[in-house]
């Protein structure tokens, strides 16, 4: 492994110590190593990096898959200095015992499912992409809206309520699984939709392929409704919008220990809370 690049969530690192130990200990135990620091797209893009290391939590981690991902195949490695860390591969207490293995690449890859939607409406369209979910929702003080989900151009539901999540197998453990949705296995190819406080006691998530194209569209009249990407990136949907979602065309690689078990860290940071 030769080039490496470092992305990390500098408000929990605003003196880089954290950044320095790491090139430190990254230059200890490879002495021909580059490292790059990186903070945009454009910076995976022009450089062949082997591995990206990205430390804080679980929003930076969404957002490099997202940022990044989409450009380049290159695996991600998460390192936890934030709260939950349920996406993170290792804690930053544990970076430094494992290097080795690391820079031997002693791990296996997953490569987790994104989607990408497409939001036309009377302006310009907007193209987004998500590791986790994709939500439609209404404002904070709005009423709720009606929905029609269409699958492969099929009418799949319509239902009077808050939203819906559109979410991948890696998005399951989060709004979807706090929606009532159940917990899917990270790797299986898969999309889930679950209806958010629907007014019909009977909806529930569906589960579906992950060729299959999800178009959403609503009746608000007042209302205001938003799109939003990994709840980190919010778009205010026009009154005639129309929204289909469907996979993207690359997927999220992130790097894992060979030891790590999926079920003991979903025991220890989501069920056993």
């Amino acid at each position: 492994m030769k080039k490496v690049g470092i992305n990390i969530n500098e408000s929990k690192d605003k003196d880089g110590i954290i950044f320095n130990e790491t090139v430190k200990t990254l230059k200890e135990n490879a002495s021909n190593i580059e490292i790059y620091k990186i903070a945009t797209r454009e910076d995976v893009v022009d450089k062949d990096l082997d591995m990206i290391l990205v430390f804080g939590g679980d929003g930076t981690i969404l957002r490099a898959g997202r940022e990044f991902s989409q450009y380049k195949d290159t695996p991600i490695l998460g390192i936890n200095i934030g709260h939950l860390g349920f996406l993170s591969t290792i804690e930053y207490d544990e970076f430094k015992e494992n290097i080795s293995k690391i820079l031997k690449n002693n791990f296996r890859i997953e490569k987790r499912l994104m989607l990408k939607s497409y939001i036309k409406g009377s302006g310009s369209d907007v193209v987004l992409y998500s590791l986790n979910d994709l939500v439609v929702c209404r404002g904070t003080l709005s009423r709720m809206a009606k929905y029609k989900i269409k699958i492969n151009g099929d009418e799949c539901m319509e239902f009077k309520g808050d939203g819906v999540i559109i979410s991948t197998p890696t998005g399951s453990t989060a709004y979807s699984f706090s929606a009532g949705g159940p917990i899917v296995y990270p790797t299986l190819r898969q999309i889930s939709i679950t209806p958010i406080c629907p007014h019909s006691p009977s909806l529930r998530t569906i589960i579906i392929d992950e060729n299959s194209e999800i178009t959403i569209t609503a009746s608000a009249n007042d209302s205001i409704l938003y799109a939003s990407t990994d709840g980190q990136k919010f778009n205010l949907l026009e009154n005639d919008f129309d929204l289909t979602v469907r996979k993207a065309e690359r997927d999220c690689n992130l790097i894992m220990l060979k030891e790590v078990n999926y079920y003991d860290v979903l025991k220890s940071k989501i069920i056993n809370i």
